[in-house]
Parts: structure tokens; C-alpha cells; sequence
């Protein structure tokens, strides 16, 4: 990517627990918080994708693009996944 472009992806969750839960999705740039989703109920076997567009604010070798699941009043991350992005300035 170059600095001030901005990409996306599409961020799913697919609720396996057989119990309605509300998730909450963090998305951390080289560890910052750059997005916080909230309030994704979901029943059992509910299914939520959302198109998600970020536009990284500073230049980096493989920054750590990560998306932390969370379960309803549970501090600790659920599930993790994480994208390697390298952002350059333009020429």
C-alpha cells in the first residue's frame, strides 16, 4: 500500500455456541486501535460480514493489521486473525 490509500476487507463472524452471544470486533494497526465494531448478536448459526475499509496513517514494514474477537463481558480476545501490511510513501 502506499501512505493515504486505503484498503478492505471483509470481516465475518459465524456464532458456533449454540447460545445467542453479542461479539465486539477490535481492529488494531501496529497496535493501535484504529476501529472498535460493537453489539454483533448473534443465534446460534447467525452469520454477520461487513466490508471493512482502513487507511493506515503512517509508513511500515509489516505492520500487524489485527482483527480480536471478543465475547460479551469477556476481557480477554475470543479469537485473533492478523494481516502483514507494508505502507510506503509516494513517489
Amino acid at each position: 500500500m502506499t501512505l493515504g490509500e486505503s484498503g478492505t476487507v471483509i470481516i465475518g463472524v459465524v456464532n458456533h455456541e449454540y447460545e445467542t452471544v453479542t461479539y465486539r470486533v477490535v481492529v488494531k494497526l501496529d497496535n493501535e486501535t484504529i476501529a472498535i465494531i460493537e453489539d454483533i448478536t448473534l443465534s446460534h448459526e447467525g452469520k454477520w460480514e461487513q466490508n471493512y475499509t482502513f487507511t493506515p496513517q503512517k509508513t511500515g514494514e509489516r505492520m500487524k493489521l489485527e482483527f480480536l474477537l471478543y465475547r460479551e463481558g469477556v476481557e480477554e480476545p475470543y479469537r485473533t486473525l492478523h494481516l502483514w501490511v507494508t505502507v510506503r510513501r509516494r513517489e
